[in-house]
């Protein structure tokens, strides 16, 4: 993937991830930023996939999914009302890039450590009806509990997650919410994610991918 090579050569995850920092107040920005990052996530660890690597980190040599871990952590915790007045879309699209970093243990380990899973689920509580955060929510949820161990699922029960998953699964409030079905799907799946093997083979470093 040329376009993925040249991206983690520039060093462009690295600058991305700290606009977050030196511009707070510009929620546009973040919420671009997150989905680029999340994209460049995403294609790292199909791209190792695809080309049969047993370990799509052959790929990360730059650490591109550790560096955003801060970033997203930084961006789920709950923003001053003075900052960020509508934080909807940014915890959206930072929920969606945590669950496509997710994928070695490594990552999960630095995203716990860094209380990203508290920053989650006091998101997904704080805006309940935010469907799209709700679905990207449960998804990385989901992608982290795949990667973790046995220490690490059980500070993500502690902290909430099951509840707000729960609530995503049984609330009815999205009338416009198109992605209804997709949302539930994701949502049994983050709660089925806790009670498999730990972590299960075919979830090592993204091999679990659909």
């Amino acid at each position: 993937n040329p376009w993925l090579t040249r991206v983690l050569q520039s060093g462009v995850t690295g600058l991305v991830c700290r606009m977050h920092g030196a511009f707070p107040e510009y929620k546009a920005l973040h919420t671009r930023a997150f989905f680029l990052l999340s994209s460049v996530c995403y294609h790292l660890t199909h791209s190792g996939v695809q080309a049969g690597m047993p370990s799509a980190a052959t790929l990360d040599k730059t650490g591109a999914r550790l560096s955003v871990i801060p970033a997203i952590a930084a961006a789920l915790g709950t923003p001053s009302p003075s900052v960020v007045r509508d934080s909807e879309e940014v915890h959206e699209a930072a929920a969606l890039a945590l669950g496509d970093a997710c994928a070695s243990p490594e990552v999960v380990t630095l995203a716990v450590s860094s209380g990203v899973i508290e920053g989650l689920v006091a998101a997904m509580e704080a805006q309940p009806n935010a469907g799209a955060l709700q679905e990207n929510g449960c998804w990385a949820i989901r992608q982290l509990c795949e990667r973790a161990d046995a220490p690490t699922r059980a500070r993500v029960a502690q902290s909430g997650a099951p509840r707000v998953i729960v609530h995503a699964l049984l609330s009815v409030q999205w009338p416009r919410f198109t992605r209804l079905a997709g949302l539930r799907e994701k949502g049994c799946r983050a709660l089925l994610a806790p009670c498999a093997p730990n972590p299960p083979p075919s979830a090592v470093d993204g091999a679990a991918l659909e």
